[in-house]
């Protein structure tokens, strides 16, 4: 530090978040970019999730976060664990019977489960959830679409920390020599 210039010392803190500013960014595309590998066709909302916290000459951090909205669905596919849900209870969709969207979600889920006059929320057969009324006067019957389950368990399957973490050391070493050699250029102007 002794060697450096006045010029040079003024350039090393912009150097440093310049080369964070850079691996942060590298970290969220790659995330982006390897999240299908462990997540099944994740939205493009999920796939939004990521954000940067830039550093600066005075505050040399750069934060790498999962949005709030997102963190709380995304945490489970992280950490694993069971889910327990407040009210009647999460709806998990009767493998085969309700028509799923490419992303594999209920579609209208947010406008509620029940879908028509032919369809309601009961408990039948020791199982609740959202029932559908087929046949006809005649032969009357119901089908389970969407079962409601009080606890539901996650496996982690989404490496998000090791992925950071293996992102970070390839990738930072490259774009500190990458914001000095910015900050260098920037002095000689």
């Amino acid at each position: 530090m002794r060697q450096l210039n006045d010029l040079q010392k003024k350039r090393i803190p912009s150097a440093i978040a310049k080369g964070l500013n850079l691996t942060g960014e590298d970290i969220n595309k790659r995330l982006k970019l390897t999240m299908p590998n462990y997540i099944d066709n994740p939205t493009p909302f999920t796939l939004r999730a990521f954000g940067l916290s830039f550093a600066s000459k005075t505050n040399q951090r750069a934060r790498v976060f999962i949005k709030d909205i997102q963190a709380k669905y995304l945490i489970w596919q992280i950490k694993g664990g069971v889910r327990s849900a407040r009210g009647s209870g999460t709806g998990v969709p009767v493998r085969g019977v309700r028509k799923l969207n490419k992303y594999g979600n209920i579609p209208g889920r947010a406008s509620g489960l029940v879908k028509g006059s032919k369809q309601f929320i009961a408990t039948m057969g020791g199982r609740k959830g959202v029932w559908e009324r087929t046949g006809g006067k005649t032969n009357p019957g119901q089908r389970l679409l969407v079962g409601f389950h009080k606890h539901v368990t996650y496996r982690p399957r989404w490496p998000y920390y090791k992925l950071v973490k293996q992102i970070y050391e390839a990738r930072v070493a490259r774009n500190m020599i990458k914001g000095a050699r910015y900050a260098l250029a920037r002095s000689r102007k």
